[in-house]
This record gives structure tokens, sequence and C-alpha cells, in this order.
């Protein structure tokens, strides 16, 4: 996981680090989508550059039990203060009761 401290402030070496974790993110084939058993909740902002709405769509379609939530207005931290944290905590409740 990565960790800001860990860095004490070299802001190079984080960066660093942060490219290296993006190229080795896991890329699932299909079959190994539709293998995933849990209840799965994607949340991505209207507006995320990061996280693909298509994507999110197909991968929503492969893994069984899974949601796909759009925060209107959001960025890729819908989350954070500035944006919507009432609604993803919502949405996230909301599924978490669904699945008990």
């Amino acid at each position: 996981m990565l960790s800001l401290d860990a860095h004490q402030g070299n802001w190079q070496e984080f960066l660093r680090q942060k490219i290296r974790d993006w190229r080795t993110y896991p890329r699932l084939t299909d079959d190994q989508l539709r293998g995933i058993s849990c209840p799965t909740l994607f949340i991505a902002g209207e507006y995320d550059q990061f996280a693909p709405e298509e994507e999110l769509k197909r991968v929503t379609r492969l893994i069984p039990n899974s949601r796909y939530v759009v925060v209107p207005g959001g960025s890729h931290r819908p989350h954070m203060s500035r944006e919507n944290p009432v609604f993803v905590n919502d949405t996230i409740l909301q599924f978490l009761e669904i699945q008990s």
C-alpha cells in the first residue's frame, strides 16, 4: 500500500512508486472477473477521467452480484469532502445492507 509518510516528504520517490503501482495494476481476464464471487460495488464520479464508464459497465456486467453507481457531478474522488461524501457513504451503506 502506498504511504506518503513512508517517503518522508520525498515527492519524487512517491511519484515513482505511484507510477510503478499503476503499471503493475492487475489486468483481469473476463473469465477471472466472472469468477469473482463476493458482492462488488463500483463507485465513480460522473466526470472521473481515470475510471472510464464503459470499462466499469463492462466489469459490472461480468462480475456476478456487482453494482456500478455514478456520483452526480463527482470526479475521481467523489468520497472527498469537496465532492459528495454523503452520497458515497449512503450508497455504500445501502449496498452493505442489501448484502446482509
